[in-house]
């Protein structure tokens, strides 16, 4: 890993927009200097948790290397580097290497056409036939140059150039830029221009004909005009033209989770010649100083680079030209409501500015076919330069009603070969918190679900086995591929999740999931969970609205109140799953009918569409729907889904004594989870350990007192918490112990009998959605997923 940090000072002028279209003048603006986070009002530490996320997505070979960099007000508070540029050669990434910049070129081509809108050769509400001779023609008349740097030129191409490429002839097509993007004018646009936005590569590569045509070289009108007067010395637009000793590899995940080099540095360029889609080649340093001119307004280190409206036309959505462009600029993505603009790119990289912040973010990569924790680094990012900045602009918590002693309240599976689900109407509706995985990654699933070299036990559970979450939610789809792909480990996980206290509720697919088999088959399904230990039965009905009728006698009326009859009409149903009423009343035990189908002529009806199972005290409640009513964000249905829930969660998750502790021993919990010793094992993050203890009659004399003496890790802060009636919580403690000192004392006179303590994990691991790559993600000190060692002492003590 390399890092730069330097202390430096930069000069800020008032800023003046005055513009010469030739004139070189210099005003003063911001130049990108190193300095501290704290010289521009950056929290360091929060800004150290971005960071992490990084690190995590490296470490755990999601990505292969990656460069960072935060500026803040022209000073650059955070460049590094971590990984490889070469897997297979092991050459570590480095805070200057070059990147292949992709779809992040678009900005430089629409920044290109701008300088010449600045010097009025263009104008951006004229038809491209105007300027590029083969598109003047009728059908591509309406399509203007605005429309091609918005998308929404109603262009059915959707290649970057017509293959096989021309033939290389010495008096023919020998501007070989210009020849090819002609080509596209024999493809009309099928959509009226302006109308429907649909990314569109050959737009830009058009527009680089464009510049090409006008200036004679795009590449070099992009260097002479942008780049060599910001210094960006790193920048070009054609792989044949960069420094490839200093390119890193673009590789591309493969099906089984390895990476196979794509694009090599000293292979052939893509493409022989320049295109306005990709082809950029730069350095995380190099850009940022594109990014800095724009928000300078279009200036950089004194150079009028663009003019106030060009950037203004770039970093704004263009609905008043163009309604279909509501979320883009020119060449950017532009978030409306704060004026954030950013892009993308195919190979991995990201970067972001944020003009109300004076911010800018990337995190640049070299990858395919991959995750990336791009949104959630932008999101850390600005909340260490503003801790209370709207919560519009973050994924914000799902809700604060955390059964006490649990970290969160549901987890919703929608694994590989499940629907991906990424809001779950009920859970918002009660405010429950959850968090979910809703990607099609395998190894990604595995490792969230069994473990993982920095969380051994998983995400369901603590390091001692207790369920993190009082609820696994798990949703239709395929589920006998999804239980294949978790394989024998991970179905154990959720197993262990479900016998030590946590409950299961399963919709269509989920509710099959978590079965013996399927109608009469005799042998149970190995890749089926059978914690529910029954067959239940295909409807074999597809694609259809059903009705349920929850009989007087249904748990779920105790939580919600239905319609006439208490029936529920029009669920989705889609090759779900019922149990025939006979089947429970001669041979299922222990199993609750709480709907019925209302399905009159079909075999299901009056027969059970929703039922429970609770069979051991320990163990949690399964839920099992076998319709889809939790796809409705209003009305009976989401009632239905609700009073579902909260049956799940209803007395499930009681305390657990570890054990009774002797007077005057030493009780240590250092265990990890491969000890398999629960009843030693640490503690985990937002989690109790409950104990208990007597006081013996001759320790209650006048002088007499117990001391209940605690030794933390140093990880984290721990509290202890006493009661005498029940497990103790800090709700109905008599006494307590919560200071941010690492090592806690109770002294107190207390009556014989039995009392009980608890230990409390008051830190947790922070964890954030990435809703883009469908599952959460860990920021910060990972150790805490292993737990905290800790001792406890119960002893007698005397006053004076």
């Amino acid at each position: 890993m390399k890092e730069f940090i330097l202390a430096t000072l930069c000069t800020i002028a008032p800023l003046s927009f005055s513009y010469s279209a030739h004139a070189q003048v210099r005003y003063g603006h911001q130049q990108l200097a190193f300095a501290q986070p704290k010289s521009v009002n950056v929290n360091a530490e929060a800004l150290n948790e971005a960071v992490s996320l990084i690190r995590h997505s490296v470490d755990d070979d999601e990505i292969p290397g990656a460069v960072i960099l935060v500026a803040r007000r022209g000073k650059i508070i955070l460049h590094q580097a971590f990984g490889y540029r070469d897997i297979e050669r092991q050459i570590p990434i480095e805070t200057d290497s070059l990147f292949r910049m992709a779809s992040n070129s678009k900005a430089l081509t629409a920044a290109g056409i701008l300088v010449l809108v600045d010097e009025g050769r263009v104008d951006l509400d004229k038809p491209i036939g105007t300027y590029l001779t083969a598109f003047a023609k009728d059908s591509w008349k309406k399509v203007t140059v605005r429309h091609l740097l918005t998308h929404t030129s109603g262009s059915p191409i959707d290649r970057l150039f017509i293959t096989p490429l021309l033939p290389i002839e010495a008096n023919k097509n020998r501007n070989r830029l210009i020849a090819e993007v002609s080509r596209f004018s024999a493809s009309a646009p099928l959509e009226e221009p302006g109308v429907k936005y649909s990314y569109n590569n050959a737009g830009y590569n058009i527009l680089a004909g464009m510049i090409e045509h006008l200036t004679g070289s795009y590449k070099e009108h992009l260097r002479s005009r942008i780049y060599a007067p910001m210094g960006m010395l790193d920048s070009c637009n054609h792989e044949s033209d960069a420094d490839n000793d200093r390119m890193s590899t673009v590789f591309v995940r493969q099906e089984d989770g390895s990476w196979k080099a794509g694009w090599k540095p000293h292979d052939s360029p893509d493409w022989p010649f320049p295109r306005g889609s990709g082809g950029m080649v730069s350095s995380a340093e190099d850009y940022a100083k594109f990014y800095q001119m724009l928000l300078n307004g279009g200036t950089y280190n004194g150079t009028r680079i663009l003019s106030k409206n060009a950037v203004g036309e770039m970093t704004t959505p263009q609905v008043q030209h163009i309604a279909a462009a509501k979320n883009y600029g020119l060449g950017l993505k532009v978030l409306e409501k704060r004026g954030i603009f950013s892009h993308t790119g195919s190979d991995g990289t990201f970067v972001f500015g944020d003009p109300s912040r004076e911010l800018i973010g990337m995190l640049l990569t070299q990858t395919n076919k991959t995750t990336r924790p791009r949104e959630n680094f932008r999101t850390l990012v600005q909340l260490a330069c503003n801790p209370t900045f709207a919560s519009d602009d973050v994924n914000s918590p799902k809700g604060e009603n955390r059964y006490d002693g649990f970290y969160k309240d549901i987890f919703m599976d929608s694994g590989k070969y499940l629907t991906s689900r990424k809001v779950l109407h009920a859970a918002e509706s009660l405010s429950l918190s959850y968090e979910y995985y809703a990607g099609a990654d395998q190894r990604k699933q595995n490792e969230l679900m069994i473990n993982s070299h920095y969380d051994p036990n998983g995400v369901l559970l603590f390091p001692d086995g207790q369920p993190r979450f009082k609820m696994l939610y798990v949703n239709g789809g395929g589920a006998t591929r999804h239980g294949e792909s978790m394989t024998s480990n991970g179905l154990k996980r959720i197993r262990e999740f479900y016998s030590n206290g946590g409950s299961y509720c399963g919709s269509c697919a989920g509710s099959f999931f978590s079965g013996r088999n399927v109608d009469n088959q005799t042998q149970a399904r190995p890749s089926y969970l059978n914690i529910f230990p029954y067959n239940t039965y295909n409807t074999g009905m597809k694609n259809v609205r059903v009705g349920h009728i929850l009989p007087d006698n249904s748990p779920l009326l105790n939580y919600r109140r239905f319609a006439t009859d208490n029936r529920v009409s029009e669920i989705y149903h889609n090759n779900g799953n019922w149990l025939p009423r006979d089947k429970i009343s001669e041979a299922m035990k222990n199993v609750e009918i709480l709907a019925l189908y209302d399905h009159p002529g079909h075999k299901v009806d009056g027969e059970a569409a929703i039922w429970a199972y609770k069979n051991d005290p320990v163990a949690g409640r399964i839920v099992n729907i076998g319709c889809h009513p939790e796809g409705s964000a209003s009305g009976d249905k989401l009632l239905l889904t609700e009073s579902c829930f909260l049956y799940a969660l209803a007395g499930v998750g009681d305390p657990r004594i570890k054990s009774h502790l002797k007077m005057n021993q030493i009780r240590v919990m250092d265990k990890l989870t491969v000890d398999d010793q629960p009843e030693f094992t640490r503690i985990g993050g937002q989690q109790y350990h409950h104990f208990t203890f007597t006081v013996p009659p001759a320790a209650v004399g006048e002088n007499d007192r117990i001391a209940i003496e605690l030794n933390g890790g140093g990880l984290s802060n721990l509290h202890i918490y006493l009661s005498r009636d029940s497990a103790a919580f800090r709700e109905n403690a008599y006494y307590m112990a919560t200071g941010r000192q690492q090592n806690k004392k109770i002294i107190r006179k207390l009556s014989p009998g039995i009392w009980y303590v608890s230990v409390f994990c008051e830190d947790s691991v922070r964890t954030i959605e990435d809703s883009l790559a469908g599952f959460y993600r860990t920021a910060g000190n990972r150790e805490l997923l292993q737990g905290v060692p800790y001792s406890l002492e119960i002893k007698t003590a005397r006053v004076r």
